[in-house]
C-alpha cells in the first residue's frame, strides 16, 4: 500500500497497474481469507476501499486508476467466475492476465434474460442411496460443512438442488470425480457441471466463489491423466454402493 506511484504514459502502463492490483489482491486473499478466515465478500470490499485513491494529482493517472478499480470491483461482484478460473490458480502469469482481461472485455456478463426452469441433477435417489453417498462424502472429506450442519443434510440438499444451498469443497478434483462416477451409474444428469454452476451449490476451496462448469471439466481432465489413490477410492466406493443397492432390489 506504500509502493511508489509511477505516472501513466501509455496503455501499457495502465495495463501494468491493473496486473499489479490483481496480483496484490491474489496475495492478500490467500493471507486474509484462506489463512485467517475472513469472509470473501468482506475481503473484496476492504481491498477495493483500501485502493480507492492514489497519491497523484495528474488527471491521466487518476482516470486510469479509477478505470482499473472499476474493473476490479466488477470482477469481484458481477463476473466473479473469471476470478475462479484465472486469479486463484496456483500461479497468475501475464498470459493468465491477458486471457482474463480479454474474457472480461468480450464475454457477456448477465445481460441476457434469465430463463426460469427447475434446476435438477435428475438422479431421483432413494433415502438409502443418499445415506450411502453421505457416508462416502464423509469418509473422503469432500466438503467443508458450516457449523451446525451434518453431512446427510448437506448431501440431501445438494442432490435435491435445494435453492440457496451452498457448501465449500475441500478439493475440486475429488468433487469432480465424485459426480463423474455418479454419472457413470446414471445417478446424475449428463450436464451436472452446468447444473451445479447455475445453482451456485459448490464453492471453490481457494476463492470461496461458485465453481464453474469449465473448472470442473478441467479438473476432471487432470484426474484422467493423474489419478490419486483417494480418487480411485471414491469411484470404487460408489461402484460398491450400486452393487449393494442392486442386491437389495
Amino acid at each position: 500500500m506504500c509502493c511508489t506511484h509511477r505516472h501513466v504514459r501509455c496503455n501499457e502502463d495502465v495495463s501494468e497497474e491493473l496486473f499489479g492490483l490483481l496480483s496484490s489482491m491474489r496475495k492478500q486473499y490467500a493471507e486474509k481469507v484462506l489463512d485467517n478466515g475472513m469472509r470473501p465478500e468482506r475481503f473484496f470490499e476492504m481491498f477495493c476501499d483500501s485502493h480507492h485513491f492514489i497519491d497523484c494529482t495528474k488527471a491521466c493517472c487518476r482516470n486510469a486508476h479509477r478505470m482499473n478499480m472499476g474493473i476490479v470491483r466488477n470482477l469481484c461482484t458481477r463476473v466473479n467466475k473469471l476470478l475462479d478460473e484465472y486469479l486463484y490458480k496456483d500461479s497468475f502469469t501475464k498470459k493468465d492476465f491477458s486471457e482474463l482481461l480479454h474474457r472480461y472485455q468480450t464475454t457477456e456478463t448477465g445481460h441476457k434474460p434469465k430463463i426460469s426452469f427447475p434446476i435438477t441433477l435428475g438422479g431421483n435417489l432413494t433415502e438409502k442411496q443418499i445415506a450411502s453417498l453421505s457416508e462416502i462424502a464423509r469418509a473422503y472429506q469432500l466438503f467443508v460443512l458450516p457449523e451446525g450442519m451434518n453431512i446427510n443434510t448437506a448431501v440431501t440438499a445438494l442432490m435435491q438442488c435445494k435453492h440457496g444451498f451452498t457448501v465449500r469443497v475441500r478439493n475440486i478434483r475429488n468433487a469432480a470425480v465424485f459426480f463423474d462416477e455418479l454419472l457413470e451409474h446414471d445417478l446424475v444428469c449428463y450436464n451436472w457441471q452446468s447444473v451445479i454452476e447455475n445453482g451456485h451449490f459448490l464453492l471453490s476451496p481457494k476463492s470461496g466463489l461458485p465453481i464453474t462448469a469449465s473448472t470442473f471439466s478441467s479438473a476432471l481432465s487432470r484426474t484422467r491423466t493423474s489419478r490419486t489413490a483417494l480418487q480411485s477410492g471414491i469411484r470404487k466406493a460408489i461402484r460398491n454402493m450400486q452393487k449393494e443397492h442392486r442386491t437389495d432390489i
